[in-house]
């Protein structure tokens, strides 16, 4: 994997590539700056790795489990403070 300090995976990463998963929000749907939308991507990646995986975490690595929990709530946060504060709002559907 590339590093992501530099910049090269998440500047890799295109919008029209995204599919989320299945549970996730679609950050489709928010208008986000490109920059953390590239972001909350790479963290949906994370935790649906975590979640294919919990009853591992559960069972043998309790401490990441939490961590994981944290950060799916930080994630969360991220994303409804831009809806509230009107940063951020789901896009309108285009009438046909």
């Amino acid at each position: 994997m590339e590093k992501i300090n530099g910049g090269n995976v998440l500047t890799k990463l295109k919008k029209k590539d995204y599919h989320p998963y299945p549970g996730f929000y679609d950050l489709r749907e928010f208008n986000l700056p490109i920059t953390l939308f590239r972001k909350l991507w790479k963290i949906q990646d994370f935790l649906n790795h975590v979640n294919a995986r919990k009853e591992y975490y559960k069972k043998y690595n309790a401490i990441q489990w939490g961590k994981a929990k944290e950060l799916s709530a930080a994630y969360q946060r991220v994303l409804f403070v831009h809806v509230l504060n009107g940063k951020a709002y789901f896009k309108k559907k285009k009438r046909k």
